[in-house]
């Protein structure tokens, strides 16, 4: 797992071939978490921005349509705010995220481009393999020794 942190925000990387563990230790580290943590899943099987939007917020229960698109991220802002507030976090864990494309990672990377936090509100776990996929965050992973 790689990870790469800035302020008020988080991402981790979990990447490696078919038949790997990957999915293994994401469960793990899943079942590690507390109560105070909201888990969204996604499996990204080549959404657009709009369907990966959709998924993320159906992930949170985040009402969102059509008519809702336009300011959704302020939305989900406030989801993480919320939670802040009551002393928790989340973790958005997208599976197959070989698939995101450029603008399937600036949709995620709008996600936790919030205000500063000490602690990121937000996690995002992307899972994938590192050949035959879009996303350049997998391809430059280095594998963990732990």
């Amino acid at each position: 797992m790689r990870q790469g942190c800035g302020p008020g925000r988080m991402f981790a990387v979990v990447s490696g071939e078919i038949g790997s563990g990957k999915s293994m230790l994401v469960r793990s580290r899943l079942d590690e978490l507390d109560a105070s943590v909201l888990v969204g899943y996604v499996s990204s099987t080549q959404l657009s921005s709009d369907e990966l939007r959709r998924a993320v917020a159906g992930a949170f229960g985040v009402p969102l349509n059509d008519q809702s698109m336009p300011g959704w991220e302020a939305r989900f802002a406030g989801l993480l705010a919320s939670l802040g507030a009551k002393g928790r976090r989340a973790v958005l864990v997208i599976d197959e995220a070989q698939h995101l494309d450029r603008a399937g990672l600036a949709v995620l990377d709008a996600l936790v481009a919030g205000p500063s936090q000490a602690s990121p509100l937000l996690e995002i776990w992307l899972v994938g393999q590192p050949e035959g996929g879009n996303c350049s965050m997998l391809r430059k992973s280095r594998p963990f020794a732990g």
